[in-house]
């Protein structure tokens, strides 16, 4: 496998769109994005006066235990490589904390993702913080394994003007997903996409929703099933590569090649 990563250009290009139509990008937010890239693509020392994306853990509990995130006691692993046994310790993030941080950034931050390692949706603050978020004109993100989005869970995250939802599988029957990820219900999750589908016409929303599927050697015969239902229910679809630890003796490495080293992560001017 190659050092390519997945950009998600167009999906970006769609959330800057629906950011435009629903009047949540400003011109104080653009050239603080432009500022921010000007000083990324220049290696300046500086950049803007705020953080384009801000990713917030509300809560790094999770109902799915995926292989390459969590042991079979439910630890989180480090992916520190100076610290390769450790693990990250669980905790939640004090929801004022959360709104203080988006207060003082509100003028030009574009977008808040509440979530990093955990399901955003076992966190009882999550509606809120999107809510929030929307409130003072900031797009929102979240990345959802799907178990939890039933119809209520769903109804609250529309009503709070979510901008965009990325629900991932890595197989299309439950035989295969659950090879990666230990307690899903792919299943489970479909009848969630579709009934979020409907809903999301009924209420007249235009929340972006994305199926991401997390390829594998084991999972490839499935790629065009999970593209047909994506299709079907007028989900965007995407392909990524997945990560290989905890399934070492039957996938590839990511990658074999020299990582790309010269190339600085836009994230310390982002």
């Amino acid at each position: 496998m190659s050092n390519k990563v997945n950009t998600y250009l167009g999906l970006r290009i769609l959330i800057f769109a629906r950011l435009i139509l629903r009047r949540k990008l400003s011109l104080l937010k653009l050239w603080n994005f432009l500022v921010c890239y000007s000083s990324y693509f220049l290696k300046s020392n500086n950049s803007g006066q705020s953080p384009i994306v801000i990713n917030f853990e509300l809560w790094n509990e999770c109902n799915e235990s995926c292989l390459f995130c969590r042991d079979e006691n439910d630890q989180i692993f480090n992916a520190n490589p100076l610290e390769p046994t450790a693990v990250i310790p669980k905790g939640k993030l004090d929801y004022d904390t959360y709104i203080k941080v988006i207060d003082t950034f509100a003028d030009r931050l574009i977008l808040s993702i509440p979530y990093i390692n955990g399901e955003p949706l076992l966190s009882k603050d999550i509606y809120n913080a999107i809510q929030a978020a929307s409130d003072r004109g900031i797009g929102t993100l979240i990345a959802s394994n799907g178990i939890l989005l039933n119809e209520n869970n769903s109804r609250k995250l529309l009503d709070a003007d979510l901008d965009c939802l990325k629900v991932h599988i890595s197989g299309f029957t439950n035989k295969i997903h659950t090879i990666e990820h230990r307690k899903g219900d792919v299943e489970r999750i479909k009848r969630n996409l579709i009934r979020f589908m409907n809903l999301r016409a009924e209420l007249k929303s235009s929340t972006i929703v994305m199926l991401d599927f997390i390829r594998y050697g084991h999972n490839k015969s499935e790629i065009e099933l999970a593209r047909q239902f994506a299709r079907q229910h007028g989900i965007l679809f995407n392909i990524r590569p997945g990560n290989p630890k905890g399934l070492e003796t039957t996938e590839p490495l990511q990658s074999t090649s020299p990582l790309p080293v010269q190339k600085a992560c836009d994230w310390l001017w982002t």
